[in-house]
Order: structure tokens, then sequence, then C-alpha cells
């Protein structure tokens, strides 16, 4: 039997990000498997940087539904009742009705359940794989993509997130042609029909300090619509389901646990590109700013360098990694070292900024930005270590694409971290910077021995999280899914609405 599955694929705009990653690798596990009639969903978006190139889309194979998203998009509400108690007040007659207007308008639009409609796949098939899975699947993969269907909603998330904020209530998208409906992360969209959904972690929820406010608000609205929406729940890890559990206990019974699946483009790879060119491509501008007096390229010597690859955010515990690099590099027979940091920054920085900015100007550490999976299959290749010494990881993929590429990794003895890497890592608390520096010393000075045996237990490791093995696990979980049977809560709420809109 068949089965017909719609994938959301929004997950895969938000660049190396790990939910970005895992999404790709399953979409493309699942599209190669005989069993699956795979259809990747594709919403329309803010016309912000490259989220322009999915309005072309869809205003190119869709003008209809284009002209109907700005239409939703225009439907602006007021920040608060003050504000029209005010145009009543000044009598502004015409601005109070306006504003009413479009209240009563976006409140309309949570009484509707949306469609999706197809879109040429030959034709567009080119954009779909660049914007969506080139970051993270290797060329050969492009035929299994493009074999898949896509389809294209008017609806967005930002849009979707508005709504829910203001009105508390989701917009409603039919998806019951389908089996089933996966989604890779929580959702302002709620799914008429069959739905699996992908959580990665809790951290707005367990860890509210490490992300802006507004940010853990829209999550908590996001989760639990989704909880309500979803008949099962994947989490990452053992972990992250424990932490789903102890904040929403009712939900034990809907969870199931799959790891996320290792991208083909990482593995042993000492020499397709040479060092000094990733160097010289990637330099950050903030790197070259910090040594302005001093313009000559940072010289980098295989097996000489740490390596941290990540966005710089509080939750990647850069701050710590830093102070433990510069105790280590004070050293005398250390100081040869170097340390590199692969990522942009994200938010709530400042302090890992200033603490770079002085191991730049030292010499000690390289900023790059930008680089691709096979320039970082070359970097983890060649470094002496990749560390890791994040406060909490859903998973943790760094840590799987280093030991991927038979690069000892350094990681936190928290969260999920020592349940993904096993005995392939090598395990610190994220709050001593001490021992940080002691174990990465400690591997500087291992002999080969080490690293051989660290590289024997990775692959019992990696074979958890092989494509294949990570498929076959969700195969699993779709076929309990479509066993239980009978419909869904959304699908008996959903047909007391009608299905009319173009959208």
């Amino acid at each position: 039997m068949t089965i017909s599955l719609l994938a959301d694929i929004y997950e895969g705009r938000h660049g190396f990000a790990g939910i970005s990653t895992d999404m790709r690798t399953t979409y493309a596990g699942l599209a190669s498997t005989a069993d699956i009639s795979l259809t990747g969903l594709i919403y329309a978006q803010r016309p912000l940087g490259n989220e322009s190139v999915v309005r072309h889309l869809l205003m190119m194979s869709r003008p209809d539904l284009m002209r109907l998203a700005h239409e939703i998009a225009g439907h602006r509400v007021p920040d608060n009742v003050f504000a029209t108690m005010e145009h009543m007040l000044s009598g502004k007659r015409g601005m109070m009705l306006g504003d009413l207007s479009r209240v009563v308008r976006w409140a309309l639009l949570t009484t509707r359940t949306y469609r999706t409609h197809p879109i040429d796949s030959d034709v567009y098939y080119d954009l779909i794989w660049r914007f969506f899975f080139e970051k993270t699947l290797a060329p050969k993969e492009l035929e299994n993509v493009r074999q898949t269907q896509f389809v294209i909603s008017g609806l967005s998330h930002a849009i979707g997130n508005a709504t829910l904020k203001r009105w508390g209530r989701p917009l409603r998208l039919d998806a019951r042609k389908w089996d089933v409906v996966l989604t890779f992360n929580v959702s302002p969209i709620e799914f008429v029909g069959r739905r699996i959904t992908r959580v990665h972690d809790l951290i707005p929820l367990v860890r509210p300090d490490f992300v802006p406010i507004e940010h853990a608000e829209i999550f908590k609205a996001q989760l639990e619509l989704t909880l309500r929406n979803s008949q099962a729940i994947v989490t990452v890890s053992k972990c992250a389901a424990g932490d789903l559990v102890r904040l929403y206990p009712n939900t034990q019974s809907k969870i199931e646990i799959i790891p996320c699946a290792t991208s083909r483009r990482y593995y042993r790879d000492l020499s397709s590109i040479p060092l000094q060119r990733i160097v010289e491509r990637r330099l950050s501008e903030f790197h070259r700013h910090c040594r302005k007096r001093d313009r000559r390229l940072p010289q980098i010597t295989p097996f000489k360098y740490f390596i941290y690859h990540g966005t710089i955010e509080p939750k990647k515990n850069v701050k710590t990694l830093l102070l433990a690099f510069d105790s280590l590099v004070n050293q005398e027979r250390f100081r040869e070292y170097k340390l590199i940091i692969a990522g942009r920054f994200g938010w709530m920085y400042d302090q890992e900024r200033t603490h770079m900015a002085k191991l730049i100007e030292k010499g000690a550490v390289i900023h790059l930005e930008d680089t691709t999976n096979d320039e970082l299959r070359v970097l983890l290749s060649n470094a002496l270590a990749h560390v890791f010494p994040s406060y909490y990881e859903g998973f943790g993929i760094p840590p799987v694409e280093a030991l991927s590429c038979g690069c000892p990794t350094i990681v936190s003895n928290v969260s999920s971290l020592p349940e993904v890497v096993g005995r392939a890592g090598i395990l610190v608390s994220p709050y001593d910077a001490e021992w940080l520096a002691s174990e990465m010393g400690a591997v500087a000075l291992a002999p080969e021995s080490v690293r051989e045996r660290i590289e024997r237990e990775s692959k019992y490791v990696l074979e958890q999280y092989a494509e294949s093995t990570v498929r076959d696990k969700w195969m699993r979980v779709i076929e309990k899914s479509l066993s239980l049977g009978g419909r869904t809560a959304s699908t008996l709420m959903a047909e007391n609405y009608r299905v009319d809109s173009v959208l």
C-alpha cells in the first residue's frame, strides 16, 4: 500500500540550523522510500531576504493566491483597543469604522479552512532545491527530491502567528487528501487531517533566559496548538521527550523517539579543499575589523586547531569555550594552537563578542562565517577536536557531524549530549572552564591511539543515525498512526466549516 504524505518544508528556509538540517535529511529519506508518495508544502512568506524567492514562486505559479495572500496580510488590526477609542473620541469616525472593519475581517479568517494548490515541480525544482534543500543534502540526492510533488498555500507563518496571538485561534489548512501530514516543528497553522509533528526541544519554556521573551510567548502558543492538533509527537531524544512529559504529562502516550539522521555530506575528508582557501573565503568582517592593524590572513595547520561550529547565542555557551581556550593558550606548550569559531552572531552575544575581539586581536581565535557543508567537512576532518559546551540541546547535530568526519568531540555532560555521543564523546561540565581547558589540553597531548579509540567508538554511535536506520523508524511511526484509524479531533471540528477559500 502506498501512503500519501504531506510534509511541511517551512523549516528548510533556515540555513544550517539543526531543525532545518533534520527536515532536509528526513524528507530525502522518505522521498527514497517506495511505499511513500511524498508532497512538500510551501507557504507564502513576507518579502524579507531570500523569502522573496518564495513570493516570486507564488506570484509566477498562482497569481490569484498572491493577491489573496496580500489581502490577508493587509488585515492589520490596531495594536490595542485604545487606538480605536482614540479615533472615536477625537471624532475620526472613518478611521474608527476602518479599525472595526479590519477587526471583523481578520476574525473571520479563523472561521475558514484553506486549501493547498499544486505547482509545477518540473518548472520550479531548481528553485525549490536551492532554497529549501541544498544547504544540507548532497547533489546526488537532488533526483529523489525532484521526483516528489509540491503544493503551495497563500497562508504564512507570520500571519498565522499574528492571528494566534491576537485571537488565540489558528488559521486552518485542509490536508484530508493525504493520509498523513508531517510537520518538522511546532506551527501556528492547524491541519485538518492526521498529523505527526517533530518536536526538537522546549528551550523557550525550560530555559527562557536563552531567547527573547516574545519568542517564548509565541512558542508556547504554537506548542500547545500543535500538541492538540497532532496524533503523534516525535521527539529527537529521550531528553526532549522527558521535558515534554514533565510540562505536558498527557502527551506521554503520543510520544515516539527518533534521532536526527546524519547528512551524507559529512565524512573524513582531509584535502578536497585547502584550509587556507577556506579561511580566505570565509573570514568574517568582524575578524578583519579586529585585526585591522594586521591585514595578513591567519594561518592554520592541520591538527593544530580546535573548532566550534554553530550560531553564537546564549545556550551554546561560547563564553565558557572562550574562557577555557584563553586559559589554555596562555600556557607556553599550547601557544601555537588556534580556535576556529565557524558561525554567525545570533542574539544576546555581547559578552562573547567582546571576548572574541580580544582573542582575535591576540591571534588565537579565527572567526569564519557562511562556511558551506563541504568546507565545514574539511575543517572538521583536519581539526584536533570539536568543542561544543552547550547548556542545552534537544539533540545536538554538530557533535554528530564532527564524529562523522573522524573528529573527537568535547561536549557538555548535560541535556541530550551524553545520550547522543555515547562513549565516543569527551564529557565536561558546561559551567567549568578549567575542566574544559584541561580536557582540550589532554586531547592536544594525547597519543594517536586515543584518537583511534574514539574513532572506533564513533562507528557504533553513528550507526544509530544512519539515514536508512532513521528512515525505518519514521516508517514504523507513520504506519502506526495509520493503523489507529478513525478521524482526528481536528477533522471532526473542521467539518463544521466550509472549505471554500481558494487560499
